[in-house]
């Protein structure tokens, strides 16, 4: 089969070529995996924020509850409204984070059936029971009482239990999303450097080595043309290929032969 000159460039140049596309496919590989560290890094983030607003809220609403109970001050209400309006909504941003996450949705779940109970048999019967009160200040003892009764401290610190497990944990995720990303980064750096560094070696080394075949073929061509020119019928012309310069030199030693 005949091997010429065009086909080996062609050969080493798609070499070439798919050492490149190698690299570029590696390349977006870790592109991806930064791509998808930063979406989670960015969620990561939106969770924390909305996990502190979560709390705000709880604080609010309890700082409405005790406020409004002690006084009967109804600008203590505003808080609470406040609070649990903002809570709710807060809720349902925080179970969309991961929506797939069926231990993240068994915690939003956990802590929106323990918030509806702290409601209904803490802080709106505080405030129900403060409303039907007469006068406008309550005793300092008989609060004190009632609040102890009525104040469901034990289930608020159930939810701020589990608001500050889920916040832990998106932190620690966060940690190893940074090592991650950084880990990708690194991958990209070295694949670019080191495929650089590859392909320009490849191309110099296939360019040389074909530089230096056809070369050396010419120049033993030109040596044999000029030793026919000058008459010198018997040198011997050695071909060992079969691109488009051995084929000149085959036809070259057919002259000779034929001069002879």
């Amino acid at each position: 089969m005949r091997k010429n000159i065009r086909w080996k460039l062609l050969a080493a140049f798609g070499l070439v070529l798919l050492c490149l596309v190698a690299m570029q496919f590696a390349n977006y590989q870790n592109g991806k995996s930064l791509h998808q560290q930063g979406v989670g890094s960015v969620q990561a983030v939106e969770s924390v924020q909305t996990v502190l607003s979560l709390q705000y809220a709880l604080v609010l609403i309890e700082t409405g509850q005790r406020g409004y109970f002690l006084t009967g001050d109804n600008d203590y209400l505003k808080p609470y409204d406040q609070g649990r309006a903002q809570f709710k909504s807060l809720l349902t941003q925080w179970r969309d984070f991961q929506p797939h996450d069926t231990l993240h949705a068994e915690r939003v779940n956990t802590v929106s059936q323990l918030y509806d109970t702290w409601l209904s048999l803490s802080v709106d019967q505080t405030i129900a029971l403060r409303k039907d009160m007469v006068g406008n200040y309550l005793d300092q003892k008989d609060f004190v009482d009632l609040f102890v009764q009525m104040s469901g401290q034990s289930i608020r610190d159930q939810i701020m239990a589990h608001l500050q497990a889920a916040q832990t944990e998106q932190v620690q995720l966060q940690a190893v999303r940074i090592q991650s990303s950084e880990k990708a980064l690194q991958r990209l750096q070295w694949v670019s450097v080191l495929g650089g560094l590859f392909s320009a070696g490849l191309v110099l080394c296939l360019s040389w080595k074909l530089a230096s075949s056809i070369t050396k073929k010419l120049t033993t061509a030109n040596l044999h043309i000029q030793a026919l020119a000058n008459g010198q019928l018997n040198s011997r012309i050695d071909v060992r290929g079969n691109d488009e310069v051995d084929q000149l030199l085959h036809a070259l030693s057919k002259a000779q032969g034929n001069l002879r």
